[in-house]
This record gives C-alpha cells, structure tokens and sequence, in this order.
C-alpha cells in the first residue's frame, strides 16, 4: 500500500483525544446556586446582549451564581468588573446566556 494511503488510514482511524475533557455548553438557568461558570455566548437581540455587555457580563467572563429564579442573581467573578459585582437577569435572558461549567 503507498504510503500516502497509509498516512490517510491512519489520520481517520486515529483515536479521538480524550486528553481535555470536552465542555459542554448550557443555559445560565441550568446551573445551581453556587456553581461557578465562563460565559460562551449570548443567544438573544443585539439590543439585549449589548446590555448584558455593559453590565460585564460578556463572552468569557466568570460567574457564579448566587439565587435562581425571577431574577436570577449572578456574581461577576472577572477582573473587567472586580468580584463581588452581582447583576439581576431576567429569566428569560438568563435562559440565552450560554455557559460552560467550571471544573
């Protein structure tokens, strides 16, 4: 077999890499109080994600939160905004904001 066809062989049956866990993207609203997680993305009108941008809450921002519900309460744990910086969300809009889970 050439070696060209080898080195193809070889690419697709290649195990996957299981070195870094993958991470998975959910819902603000599908954490529990005191979880900690990094903001992904913000699924919603430009107006509304602008908003949640000037509050500091913006694509790779750390949070925690801090009471589920109407509204949710999130802390900003990010150095932009200082920890200790809690913003009110609506549920709605907390149900748009993508996170990922933090280890």
């Amino acid at each position: 077999m050439p070696a060209r066809v080898q080195e193809m062989l070889a690419l697709t049956t290649a195990a996957p890499d299981t070195s870094r866990p993958e991470r998975i993207k959910l819902p603000v609203i599908e954490l529990r109080r005191g979880e900690r997680a990094q903001v992904q993305s913000t699924e919603m009108p430009a107006a509304d994600a602008e908003l949640l941008r000037a509050m500091g809450l913006r694509e790779g921002a750390q949070i925690r939160v801090c009471r589920m519900g109407h509204p949710c309460i999130v802390e900003l744990c990010d150095e932009r905004c200082g920890t200790g910086c809690r913003i009110g969300i609506a549920q709605d809009l907390a149900a748009r904001v993508m996170v990922c889970r933090e280890g």
